[in-house]
């Protein structure tokens, strides 16, 4: 460079600094694995390149960038060859020296609003004072023991504060979690230990510069200890990914702050549409968009709190469990009724009882270890349930996220309620009956969990538990009855059960050979609606005819709930709730049918959430439809389509219509992206587009230019097989023109 450009530049970059050094997050993706620094912090290169660009092209044009740059190095080698200072952040062949840490900034992550404004971490246990004057981990530990009164070896609290001081250096990356399954950011470690006596409490103290911060759901529990070292780790036993990188990939995916904004608003609207032209990638946004959405309640299933039940399922005979330190082991040789008998490898044998069993897990505490604690087995055995307990109840979501792609032919009676044939269960021949389909089966789920979500602790605890016990018991009963009976009358009885059923009948039945079906949800009615009498469920217009009809057997069986609840022993814990679950339906080109005649009445429903409307199918003598507040519908559109149905305005100003345009993906890690032929691509639709088109409905999208050379797509293949011809229907529809335009697509050429 001459003097002039020198000078050029210097002004661009300290033009950038002005203007970057107040803002504090930059959002998502801005940092990837380079980054600018500027005054002795960090920034987005790209985001300095565009500021340095701006200031360039007024003052000195002659010296403004003018060719296009992708990714993060060739920006960070372009800047650096003008007098910038490169930074890599997270490349594995330069970072045999940086250790990678998970830190929890208080608890619930309390102080982790002011870490970020602050710029710093910090931990606690103060009165220790500043920890550069202990000589040794060993006075650290005594020194933690007198100040605190640990009756037990502080042995987690003891390492924290060592590493924080004594291991943890400038360069390090430490990544900030909330809870147990939620990561919340990262930064890099730009300072040494210093005791901050200033600061009301949390004074050991190190400068971060943070690179990326959000909320990311992880599928997996992440460390409990509020300072951990990573490094080592990999991402699972057979893999050289390491562990701390896949965590830094999660966040720097695009499952998070991106799609903050559709999230608030699908939260408000309860329906939106993604539209966009094809290849935008719209079915995949709406599938991130579900899984982020009921992320917050999808991780609820490890329980605060644990009995005996589950402790049973865990805690199994000849099983072997390590001790809370990972020194020893105990095997399980004998479970009663409540008791855990299990032998120590040193060959002492105690019996731990379910409450201990219990109080530990409630209380968490096996977090500090001690070999003489009188509990100590049942903290080995309450970390056991806790660390194994998604692994044994997987958290599958399924049953939460629906996917359905509508086409032309699409009724209501296809995706509300409808009529179809059965087989008679009673005799020859078939049956016709109205049932849920789709959205009407998928909206109850989420009506049944909103209703018990919203009930108090006794009730969920009355209603759930008792009865569900009470269900198992007969079923119990029928399996060890040697003729498979439980009598109902003397004449009557049951004699199957399935996992909404059972079935009964008489022996001298002529009719309903084959029995008939007593579900368990007219039961859960009866009970509900409190009848103790016959008389009672012949009144009742909610359940079913044959509920009425043999109104004798159905108060039998719910005069022995009433027994058995007299003599239940409530095993879950008092303040047991039922988590409301958010549940999401995706309508994948949801223009594709007529909406107006496949939604029906619930036009009404999609505004009105929560209120019944009247279906023009009755199933089991209910026409009500219900669509709750925590059922979310996410269509996609493709706006190229023209020869789909067109969607009026009553249907409209229920959705919220969100764009899905085409993006550069150069930058995005993991692939990659042919960003001059997507620049070739774009500039026809600037060009040679219709006047009776806009840009943003047609223009191909950023996934038709990533090369899938693995899969045998390469950018050659995709550009002849599937970039052209969707170009040249262009042609033939009247959306590119211009007399050049053939010529203009068959000289496209892939670059890489």
């Amino acid at each position: 460079m001459d003097e002039i450009e020198k000078k050029a530049w210097k002004e661009a970059l300290e033009y950038a600094f002005n203007q970057l050094k107040s803002i504090k997050d930059f959002g998502k993706n801005a940092f990837k694995n380079y980054a600018i620094d500027l005054g002795g912090n960090l920034y987005p290169n790209k985001i300095v390149l565009e500021y340095c660009e701006a200031f360039l092209n007024k003052n000195y044009p002659k010296y403004s960038v003018t060719k296009q740059l992708g990714g993060g190095k060739p920006i960070n080698d372009f800047l650096e060859s003008k007098g910038a200072k490169g930074v890599i952040l997270n490349d594995d062949t330069n970072s045999t020296n940086v250790n990678y840490w998970i830190f929890s900034p208080g608890s619930d992550a309390s102080f982790w609003e002011e870490f970020l404004d602050d710029q710093i971490i910090a931990i606690g246990w103060d009165d220790l004072g500043n920890l550069l004057d202990y000589a040794s981990k060993d006075q650290l530990k005594q020194a933690l023991i007198n100040l605190y009164n640990y009756e037990t070896n502080p042995y987690n609290a003891t390492n924290a504060n060592y590493e924080f001081a004594q291991e943890m250096k400038i360069g390090d990356i430490v990544i900030c979690k909330k809870g147990r399954n939620k990561l919340i950011g990262y930064g890099k470690i730009v300072s040494d230990y210093f005791f901050n006596d200033d600061r009301v409490e949390l004074k050991s103290c190190r400068k971060v510069k943070w690179i990326k911060s959000g909320e990311w759901n992880v599928d997996h529990t992440l460390v409990m200890k509020t300072l951990t070292n990573i490094t080592a780790y990999l991402a699972d036993n057979d893999s050289s990914y390491k562990y701390y990188q896949k965590l830094i990939d999660i966040m720097n995916s695009d499952t998070s702050t991106i799609f903050r904004k559709e999230i608030n608003l699908l939260k408000y609207k309860k329906q939106i549409i993604l539209q966009g032209p094809p290849g935008t990638g719209k079915t995949r946004e709406a599938k991130m968009i579900a899984e982020e959405l009921i992320g917050d309640t999808s991780k609820q299933l490890r329980p605060k709190q644990i009995d005996s039940s589950i402790i049973r399922k865990f805690i199994t005979k000849n099983l072997f469990i390590k001790t809370v330190a990972g020194d020893a082991k105990y095997k399980i040789i004998d479970i009663s009724s409540s008791h855990v008998q299990s032998q120590k490898n040193s060959g002492t044998i105690d019996k731990t009882s379910f409450k201990s069993i219990e109080k530990a897990y409630n209380d968490n505490i096996w977090e500090e270890s001690s070999s003489n604690s009188p509990d100590r087995r049942a903290r080995a055995f309450a970390k056991y349930i806790y660390d194994n307990y998604e692994q044994t109840f997987p958290n599958d979501n399924s049953d939460q996220i629906k996917l359905i792609q509508f086409h032309p032919s699409y009724t209501y009676e296809d995706f509300v309620r409808g009529i179809v044939s059965k087989p008679n269960e009673d005799g020859d021949g078939i049956v016709y009956e109205a049932e849920n389909k789709l959205l009407a089966d998928f909206a109850k789920k989420a009506l049944d969990n909103y209703i018990e979500s919203n009930k108090t602790d006794v009730i969920v605890r009355e209603e759930n538990s008792v009865f569900y016990a009470f269900i198992e018991s007969i079923k119990d009963e029928l399996a060890q009855n040697e003729n498979h009976k439980y009598d109902i009358t003397e004449a009557v009885y049951l004699f199957s059960a399935d996992e909404t059923r059972f079935k009964y009948k008489g022996d001298n039945w002529v009719a309903h050979s084959k029995g008939l079906n007593m579900k368990f949800s007219e039961l859960k009615k009866i009970i509900d609606l409190g009848a103790t009498e016959r008389q009672d469920i012949k009144k009742m217009t909610d359940v079913e005819e044959l509920t009425r009809q043999h109104a004798t057997y159905f108060i039998k069986i719910v005069e022995k709930y009433y027994d058995f609840k007299k003599t239940f022993k409530e095993s879950v814990p008092t303040h047991a709730k039922i988590e409301l679950k958010n549940y999401v339906l995706i309508i994948d080109e949801i223009n594709r049918a007529n909406l107006s005649s496949v939604l029906g009445e619930l036009i009404y429903a999609l505004e009105y959430r929560g209120e019944a409307v009247e279906s023009m199918y009755a199933v089991g003598n209910d026409s009500k439809l219900i669509l709750p507040p925590n059922l979310y519908i996410i269509g996609t559109m493709n706006t190229a389509d023209r020869s789909v149905g067109h969607i009026d305005y009553a249907i409209r100003r229920r959705f919220a219509f969100v764009d899905v345009l085409p993006k550069d993906l150069s930058e995005e890690d993991n692939i990659l992206f042919d960003s001059e032929l997507f620049y070739q691509v774009e500039k026809l639709f600037d060009t040679n587009l219709s006047p009776e088109f806009e840009k943003k409905d047609v223009q191909l999208g950023h996934s038709y230019f990533i090369d899938k050379s693995t899969d045998g797509g390469s950018m050659d293949i995709r550009l002849d097989f599937e970039i052209k011809p969707i170009l040249f229907e262009y042609v033939k529809d009247g959306v590119l023109i211009g007399d050049d335009i053939k010529k203009l697509i068959d000289d496209l050429e892939p670059s890489i």
